[in-house]
């Protein structure tokens, strides 16, 4: 028996990882049973012995006729132990499943679908799946449900080794996925029912549970198979396999994004139409190392792995992210392992093929950094004098460069009294003390490259897209002093002109209201999106604020069936879930005199799956907090080699302009 199992999590004094790992291979009905999922429990609790980190380690397994629907939730319960700063995962191997989502839950599952994990008696009389929108209730039972006001800050973080929708056996491998279950269509029957946000809407009534901060990793998309296969000479996950290898091969030092990025080469060279998903809720992915270690990660590093089809070594940067093919002589990339440079051979949708760059073992991960983007540097200008006495020569970005000090209106360093102040076209953005350190230096450094890189994103394009504006519908709607009503969906909003792409949008002066008495009321915006392609599209959008924050918050990565439509969603903190969007200028700004902004969507669409994690960054003034509202995206189309690459003229970008404004 391991060290680390215990009978039932219990709290501690000083830091510690929670682990709940949930294996079922003999399920009841002989024709649901699979072979590798106490094996990928196994592998799981050996590599957490392995990379314990700093915290104390409790683990509990519940395999087989021990993962009870029932079971499972009240283990789950049992990270309600959990203190700040302690870390909880949940693992499950088994079989997944979806079903039609009910009428109260439409309007988050855009495709009508609902997902879930199939525990062991789940098929039995009168069993049930553990659905989705309750692993959701659970994630924020665990944080926010004790606590009134803020959140626990715990790092919980969700494993699926499953399938998200039905399949079946072929070859030589086996889906983790069985046949739709039965969803219950009475709210009474989900778990923590009771705490969900409840919205009447058009004389209709909708549910929506709350979601707490987490990140999950999942084995493929929710219209994908999670196969399981012989491996080294056992059955195993492919997905827990791959997962495992990536993470010892680099001392589980990796972010999560990297992880991501590392996983999705290495399983479309064992299996197809599998596409591990990553989606987080109020956690970083870009620069938070695997289950919170405490070693640094390099954010800026892109995973380097070898696509046996094409056989080329991919970096997972494309065109959807801003590399433009004309200019592939101008960029270029330095892997660390190597400690060699090379350039680019061809730009892909989100991949682009390294040059020269030759391992014999195939089956390693590196990671790679972008190093040159030549004429495309972003400018700030400062005077000489002034970058020489803060040792600021020394600075070097492949995002940005410093020009001398010249008439033009832009960009611009100067000091004032003893901060240095940043300025756009004279009016000053942002406040900083002098750097007079390197580590000063290099955090200045990087809120330039924030801006640098907020300017690269807002120009990316697709010159000769194949998709059209007739393929989809976009109704943008204006709603003033929305904050004025108790329930939003009394505050009246106007349609912006069809094909308008941009709008202002102004602070209403509330001096008699019997709610607000004179102050500000806040504009607010909604957006809708209706596939009308004729097959299912990707669509993702960032909104750019004004102080350089880009999120995906109000609609991450979503595959979005013919036909159906989505509206942008904005979640609370505290679970509520608003179709809303509030715009305001930062306090901040509005110290320095500004008293008018804009701000922007990009709104990608593609034929093809695409990835826009690595373009959120925090603001100026605001940190990221990603909290998407929608099932996890899937990406599964095609054949392998389509999945990948996609293709130049299969995705294109809306751009739409806000102008925020508070009269004088």
């Amino acid at each position: 028996m391991s060290k680390f199992l215990v009978p039932k999590f219990k709290s501690t004094s000083h830091p510690t990882t929670y682990a709940l790992l949930v294996g079922i291979d003999a399920y009841p009905i002989s024709g649901h049973r699979l072979r590798g999922c106490r094996n990928d429990v196994g592998a799981m609790e050996a590599f957490l012995g392995e990379f314990p980190g700093e915290r104390e380690l409790q683990v509990r397994k519940l395999l087989d006729g021990e993962a009870s629907r029932e079971q499972v939730i009240a283990t789950w319960l049992e990270f309600e132990v959990a203190k700040d700063g302690d870390v909880c995962l949940f693992y499950f191997s088994g079989h997944g499943s979806s079903g039609e989502s009910p009428a109260v839950f439409r309007h988050i599952d855009v495709n009508g679908r609902m997902q879930s994990i199939v525990c062991h008696d789940s098929r039995l009389p009168e069993g049930r799946d553990l659905t989705d929108k309750e692993l959701s209730q659970l994630t924020w039972q665990v944080t926010y449900g004790q606590h009134k006001g803020a959140a626990k800050d715990i790092h919980l973080v969700t494993i699926f080794d499953c399938c998200h929708a039905g399949g079946n056996t072929k070859e030589a491998e086996r889906d983790r996925g069985i046949d739709d279950g039965v969803i219950p269509g009475e709210i009474k029957n989900y778990h923590g029912y009771e705490a969900f946000d409840r919205k009447v809407a058009g004389g209709k009534v909708y549910y929506s549970p709350k979601r707490g901060p987490h990140l999950q990793l999942a084995a493929s998309g929710e219209m994908e198979k999670a196969k399981e296969k012989v491996i080294a000479g056992e059955v195993r996950g492919v997905y827990t396999y791959f997962l495992l290898e990536i993470l010892k091969s680099h001392h589980g030092v990796l972010s999560y994004a990297q992880v991501q990025q590392a996983l999705f080469i290495s399983i479309q060279n064992e299996t197809s139409r599998q596409t591990p998903q990553l989606d987080s809720v109020g956690m970083r992915v870009t620069d938070q190392a695997f289950l919170n270690t405490t070693q640094a990660v390099s954010r800026n590093a892109y995973v380097l792995g070898y696509h046996k089809e094409l056989e080329r070594w991919l970096v997972q940067t494309g065109q959807i992210q801003g590399m433009v093919p004309s200019q592939i002589d101008q960029y270029e990339f330095y892997v660390l392992a190597t400690n060699g440079t090379h350039n680019i051979q061809e730009v892909y949708l989100s991949h682009v093929a390294l040059a020269d760059f030759n391992v014999v073992d195939t089956s390693q991960v590196f990671l790679a950094e972008l190093r040159e983007l030549g004429e495309d540097r972003f400018q700030f200008a400062i005077e000489h004098d002034l970058k020489e006495s803060l040792g600021l020569p020394t600075l070097q970005s492949p995002f940005w460069t410093f020009v001398e000090k010249t008439q033009d209106q832009g960009y611009e360093l100067r000091q004032i009294a003893e901060r240095l102040g940043l300025f756009r076209d004279g009016q000053c953005l942002y406040r900083c003390p002098l750097p007079q350190s390197s580590q000063a230096a290099k955090a200045l450094a990087e809120k330039l490259e924030r801006i640098a890189k907020w300017h690269r994103i807002l120009t990316i394009q697709n010159e000769r897209p194949r998709l059209k504006p007739s393929h989809y519908q976009i109704d943008w709607y204006r709603q003033e002093a929305a904050d004025a009503y108790p329930n939003e969906e009394d505050a009246p909003y106007e349609l912006i002109n069809t094909g308008q792409r941009e709008a202002v949008f102004s602070y209403r002066w509330a001096m008699h209201h019997r709610r607000q008495q004179k102050t500000w009321l806040e504009p607010a915006f909604r957006l809708n999106f209706t596939n009308k392609s004729g097959q299912s599209l990707y669509v993702a959008a960032l909104y750019l604020q004004a102080d350089y924050k880009i999120t995906d918050r109000f609609c991450p990565p979503t595959l979005l069936d013919t036909g159906k439509s989505l509206d942008f969603q904005y979640r609370t903190k505290k679970g509520r879930l608003y179709r809303s969007i509030f715009l305001s200028i930062y306090s901040e700004l509005e110290q320095e005199g500004i008293t008018s902004i804009k701000e922007y969507i990009k709104l990608f669409i593609s034929y093809k799956p695409f990835d826009v994690e690595q373009l959120k960054q925090d603001g100026l003034y605001s940190e990221l907090v990603s909290t998407p509202t929608s099932t996890d995206p899937s990406k599964a189309i095609g054949s392998r080699t389509d999945h990948l690459l996609g293709g130049h003229r299969d995705w294109t970008v809306e751009t739409l302009e806000l102008t925020i404004q508070k009269p004088e």
